[in-house]
């Protein structure tokens, strides 16, 4: 409440400390005596009041739209200049209307005397404002920054915490693999598809990959979903590359794809799309919602999950736009892997 209070008191005391600097530098230019028109001096006081405050309100609407981190010299020095060349124009505009209400003559003095007076103090004003807004937006970056660090060590953690299990599955997977006879192809497909999977995910969590792998990855835990589910199931997967070799993040896509397949029941269709142009990946999924639980139960998990990754290892270069419409359930993240 205090800081609220000072908010909209310091434009006033603003306006007494400009309007009486400029009245002391004028009187004292003529050799009059100050406060010898107190009326006078109250009517300009009363005039000023609005140009203040609009001028104050103008910095804060400036600052709270710009962020001055990390900015060069000559920026700021650009930015002093046409506040400069502001705060000049809206104190002669004041010292105008001023003397338009008050019937006293144009004077050149009254004009280079405001000027020379208010506006360092405007300046001076304009710092303080700056830097409050400068230090309000330090904390919040340190605030950001540590709450990413803990983010990453909880990931960290996550990881280390079900590398054994999928360590554990791809050794007893092979052990089964030789076990299984070699007439039952679908089962040593499966198998092999399952191996490979977790193998994927076992060395590559912790390093970047290619966009040829991550979508090899993809190929393959698609057809592991096709041979478990029931021929009902249609799924359209498409590809448009620039360049294979480009390096993303693994296991971005893969919540994705596998909430498409959470829910399959019946006939269902999924469409993938991938689309890289350059430094910019679009990948779509659509599919039908049969089968979908029951409102109330929890769901969504993995994208949530996906999110918090996207916004660690992708901060401010990633869209991730998520909605249901005529009975299809759309994804599409774009991302930038500059």
């Amino acid at each position: 409440m205090i800081r609220n209070f000072s908010k909209w008191i310091s434009p006033l005391l603003l306006a007494v400390v400009c309007q009486q600097a400029i009245r002391l530098a004028t009187d004292i230019s003529i050799d009059n005596t100050f406060w010898v028109t107190p009326l006078q001096h109250l009517i300009e006081f009363i005039i000023s009041i609005p140009f203040f405050y609009f001028i104050d309100w103008r910095i804060h609407v400036f600052h709270s739209k710009n962020t001055y981190l990390n900015k060069t010299a000559k920026i700021i020095a650009g930015e002093y200049i046409l506040w400069t060349f502001y705060f000049f124009i809206w104190i002669n505009i004041y010292v105008i209307i001023a003397h338009r209400i008050l019937n006293l003559p144009e004077y050149f003095r009254d004009y280079m005397f405001a000027t020379v007076t208010c506006v360092p103090i405007l300046l001076f004003y304009y710092t303080l404002i700056r830097n409050e807004y400068n230090k309000k937006k330090l904390v919040e970056q340190s605030l950001e920054l540590e709450k990413i660090k803990a983010a990453k060590l909880e990931t960290d953690m996550k990881l280390l915490k079900n590398q054994y299990h999928p360590h554990f599955l791809f050794n007893a997977l092979n052990t089964i693999y030789f076990q299984v006879e070699d007439r039952n192809v679908a089962a040593k497909e499966s198998i092999e598809l399952l191996s490979g999977l977790l193998r994927y995910q076992l060395y590559n969590s912790d390093r970047p990959v290619t966009l040829e792998e991550e979508i090899g990855f993809l190929q393959s835990y698609i057809r592991f979903q096709q041979l478990r589910a029931d021929d009902e199931i249609s799924v359209n997967f498409q590809v448009e590359m620039d360049d294979g070799g480009k390096e993303i993040h693994p296991l971005l896509f893969h919540p994705l794809v596998e909430n498409a397949f959470k829910y399959v029941d019946g006939k269902f269709r999924i469409d993938i799309n991938i689309n890289q142009q350059v430094d910019t990946i679009i990948f779509h999924t659509s599919n039908t919602i049969t089968g979908y639980p029951q409102p109330g139960r929890r769901t969504g998990i993995g994208l949530i999950n996906l999110q918090q990754r996207l916004s660690i290892l992708y901060p401010g270069k990633y869209d991730l736009v998520i909605g249901k419409e005529q009975g299809i359930f759309n994804v599409t993240l774009t991302l930038e892997i500059v």
